[in-house]
C-alpha cells in the first residue's frame, strides 16, 4: 500500500481564502470567523496581475498580537478584568502585515505525508506551502492530516 502524497491533500492555492497585507484585521477576522477556529488567509501582495504570498493569518496570530508584549507569558495581572475587547479593538485598527506570520516551510508536491508531518514537527509550522518546481501550488494546513488519522484508526473504512 503506497503512502498518500502531499498533492493529494493540499488545498490548491487558486481555493485558498486571501487578504491583502494592508487590510485591518478586523476585516481578517470576519472572514476567518467563516472558516472556523482552524481556518487561515493567505496574505497576499498583488501587483497587477502579479501575486505575491507574503504570510497566513490566523485565529493564532491574533490572538498572540492582543496580549500585551510587557506581560506576555508571566502571571495574569489583575488590571486584566475587562482588558480583553479594548485589546481586541487596538488589534482590528492594525494592518494585517502587522500581525501575520511568515511561510517559511516549503515542500515538493509528490513528498509524502510523513515528510510533511516531519517538516511541521521539525519547524512548529502549521502551514506548509506546497511547490512544483519554482511555482506555489497549495497549501498543507496541519489540520487536514486529521482525516489522514482518522483512515489509521479504521483502515477498513478507507
Amino acid at each position: 500500500m503506497s503512502e498518500k502524497r502531499v498533492s493529494q491533500l493540499s488545498i490548491p492555492v487558486a481555493q485558498v481564502p486571501w487578504i491583502g497585507p494592508h487590510q485591518t484585521v478586523e476585516e481578517a477576522v470576519l472572514r476567518l470567523a467563516e472558516q472556523g477556529p482552524e481556518g487561515f488567509l493567505l496574505v497576499v501582495s498583488r501587483d497587477g496581475r502579479r501575486r505575491e504570498i507574503l504570510g497566513s493569518l490566523g485565529l493564532g496570530e491574533v490572538l498572540r498580537r492582543m496580549e500585551p508584549s510587557e506581560t506576555a507569558g508571566g502571571d495574569i495581572p489583575i488590571f486584566w478584568q475587562g482588558q480583553f475587547q479594548d485589546q481586541a479593538r487596538q488589534v482590528f485598527r492594525l494592518p494585517v502585515e502587522e500581525v501575520m506570520s511568515p511561510l517559511e516551510h516549503a515542500l515538493n508536491r509528490g513528498s509524502t505525508l510523513m515528510e510533511a508531518l516531519h517538516l511541521m514537527n521539525r519547524k512548529d509550522a502549521r502551514l506548509l506551502i506546497v511547490m512544483q518546481g519554482e511555482e506555489v501550488v497549495g497549501m498543507l494546513p496541519r489540520s487536514l492530516l486529521l482525516e489522514e488519522l482518522v483512515a489509521a484508526v479504521r483502515p477498513s473504512a478507507a
